[in-house]
């Protein structure tokens, strides 16, 4: 799992290094799959450049490159959300991205099994009141998958990004998977359900942890439960039997801070 790169094409390309990935080729080991979590771009340097290497990415590894679509690759997938980030990505890039959207080559969600349990990976993360008012409670990791991206190419596609507090600054515990806030919409969303959290959940946006100012955004009920790996940039939320990882690493616009893939050992996508 590779968090939010917002137009950072170096450090895509560290992580994948990091991963066994040959920087020339950019040949996936054959026990690599990746799952990018989601806004690829903006606030960075090259934006473009992070799109174009993604691209040779999909093609040289085929499924085994997994493309999430995140809140700032979502202005440029119709209008679906109210929100317009103030640097706007070249024809060519935004071209890339509805292409992606179109032809299913980035998706709403992805469900890995693994030994140590099924996982959800969405950009924002999967909210209590999303899952059981909009899913109707799908028990597992994958039927939860194939119930977001199913919805893509319905009426109901819109529901996909509603947002919540970081959008209209009102907390909503039925936030959608696009913009749901890790601390105070995601995890509370789960800590106040009388339901028991049915799958481990892996997200990106954002982080019950401030890296950079070095503070909580996450009530005391969240960060008692809340294990941090700082090296890595990693938020583990334990509710229950499961867990809800946090993996964006809050780059910026300058980067350069020490992070790390989430990796799930003996991950396998379920499709």
């Amino acid at each position: 799992m590779i968090g939010d790169i917002g137009g950072h094409r170096a450090e895509l390309l560290a992580a994948l290094v990091g991963l066994g990935v040959d920087p020339d080729e950019l040949l996936l080991p054959a026990d690599l799959t990746v799952v990018q979590i989601g806004d690829l771009v903006h606030r960075g340097p090259d934006s473009l450049g992070v799109l174009e290497l993604v691209a040779d990415l999909m093609e040289r590894n085929g499924s085994r490159w997994v493309q999430l679509a995140g809140n700032h690759e979502a202005q440029y997938l119709g209008r679906h959300t109210l929100f317009e980030w103030h640097e706007r990505l070249a024809p060519v890039a935004s071209r890339m991205l509805r292409d992606w959207w179109a032809d299913g080559r980035m998706v709403m969600a992805a469900a890995i099994t693994s030994p140590g349990g099924d996982h959800l990976a969405t950009h924002a993360g999967l909210t209590q009141g999303f899952w059981e008012q909009v899913l109707d409670g799908p028990g597992t990791a994958p039927y939860a998958a194939r119930a977001l991206n199913g919805l893509v190419a319905t009426k109901s596609a819109p529901v996909l990004f509603h947002g919540g507090v970081v959008l209209t600054g009102k907390v909503d515990e039925t936030a959608g998977p696009i913009w749901a806030a890790a601390g105070e919409e995601l995890a509370v969303s789960w800590l106040d359900a009388d339901t028991e959290l049915p799958f481990h959940q892996v997200h990106g946006h954002s982080s019950v942890r401030d890296w950079t100012a070095g503070r909580w955004r996450a009530p005391m009920r969240v960060q008692k439960r809340t294990v941090l790996d700082a090296d890595a940039r990693h938020t583990t939320v334990t509710l229950g039997r499961h867990r809800i990882v946090g993996v964006d690493p809050v780059l910026g616009r300058e980067g350069g801070v020490r992070w790390a893939p989430y990796v799930i050992p003996g991950g396998s996508i379920v499709r």
